[in-house]
């Protein structure tokens, strides 16, 4: 839509940060509301030491399985130089999972094993933004929101779209269908803006990261919940904290940090 290109390196340099500093108040945060009692420290590193010698030595597929891991990572740094897409770059290493020689999966073994749902939902959110585009939606509410936003002061506009869309976010179930939904709403409504449309972008996008107040709003979470480790009470409690501090992290990224590494907020 705009006629940009990410480098994932830049991506990186740009993400990092924030979701680092998110990361540790969500360990903070976890420490504070359910403490550990009673650590026996030795009966820990027992137990992992005889996990560990369980698991044996690496085996062949193993090993296998990192070095593609590696040569992935390795494709996605250097994509400005062989011209590769993400996506691209992910499927020729799913392709050699299976090759002869490798055979680190089995086809017929992986028809009948993967939960085959994942990718059927990611499909029926992609199909969801088609059919919101193809519709008028997009238009609409990017029409929408200049009429009420367009003149509102850069950050009062940033702190509004963050809470815009993690309230949207709760009726999603994964992240990908609601950056591909929505998303192309905020990039409509920027390019009519005196703003960056890539930075204001970027604003959304954090916000659509922030499924973390019901079980529902991603498959992490949903299969997490299942195991019955934590209630839903406790991962409200726990993603509020979590969203005030995407909030806050993204906010202050976006003025004070995404300029200097050049992304300008105009």
């Amino acid at each position: 839509m705009l006629g940009y290109s990410w480098t994932y390196v830049y991506w990186m340099v740009v993400m990092l940060p924030s979701t680092a500093a998110t990361l540790l108040v969500l360990w903070l945060v976890i420490s504070w509301m359910f403490p550990v009692k009673n650590v026996n420290k030795r009966a820990g590193l027992d137990y992992f030491h005889k996990e560990k010698d369980k698991l044996g030595r690496m085996s062949m597929n193993e090993k296998k399985l990192v070095a593609l891991y590696a040569v992935l990572i390795l494709l996605w740094i250097t994509q400005p130089v062989h011209g590769f897409s993400i996506s691209l770059s992910a499927l020729i290493i799913v392709i050699f999972l299976y090759l002869p020689g490798m055979e680190i999966m089995v086809w017929k073994e992986t028809v009948k094993t993967v939960d085959w749902s994942v990718p059927i939902l990611f499909a029926a959110g992609f199909t969801m933004a088609l059919a919101f585009e193809a519709g008028g939606i997009v238009s609409w509410a990017s029409s929408l929101a200049s009429a009420h936003l367009n003149e509102l002061p850069p950050l009062w506009l940033a702190a509004t779209l963050l809470g815009a869309f993690s309230l949207i976010r709760i009726g999603f179930t994964n992240m990908t269908a609601m950056i591909a939904s929505m998303l192309p709403v905020a990039l409509t409504f920027a390019v009519g803006t005196s703003f960056n449309p890539v930075w204001l972008g970027m604003i959304c996008l954090a916000a659509c990261s922030t499924g973390f107040l019901f079980p529902s709003q991603s498959i992490g979470t949903m299969t997490t919940y299942s195991l019955g480790y934590y209630t839903s009470q406790e991962l409200l409690k726990v993603g509020t904290w979590i969203t005030i501090a995407v909030f806050v992290f993204t906010l202050l990224a976006a003025f004070l940090y995404w300029p200097f590494i050049g992304l300008p907020i105009h």
